[in-house]
């Protein structure tokens, strides 16, 4: 039995070419991603949403990034913006 959400195949559409993205962009990294719903045992807020998240694993955290919890990006910002835009769908 398929049960089909209003809306979710939009979402799915929406994963799909964002992973197709980054497959594009840095090479299909492995990946975790998270679904952040309401928080648990809270009343409901009309300000909350749920969202996903996509976080690649394209580094292995060392000494200061698992001292610190702080990441560091290893890209340079000036390459950034570039790298989404010269892979397009």
């Amino acid at each position: 039995m398929v049960l089909l959400i209003p809306g979710a195949l939009g979402l799915w559409g929406l994963l799909r070419d964002v992973l197709g993205r980054l497959d594009r962009v840095v090479g299909d990294p492995p990946f975790n991603m998270i679904l952040h719903t309401a928080p648990f045992g809270g009343e409901a807020s009309p300000s909350y949403h749920w969202h996903v998240e996509i976080v690649p694993t394209l580094t292995t955290a060392a000494g200061f990034e698992v001292g610190s919890g702080f990441h560091i990006n290893p890209m340079p910002p000036e390459l950034a913006p570039r790298r989404p835009l010269e892979n397009p769908r």
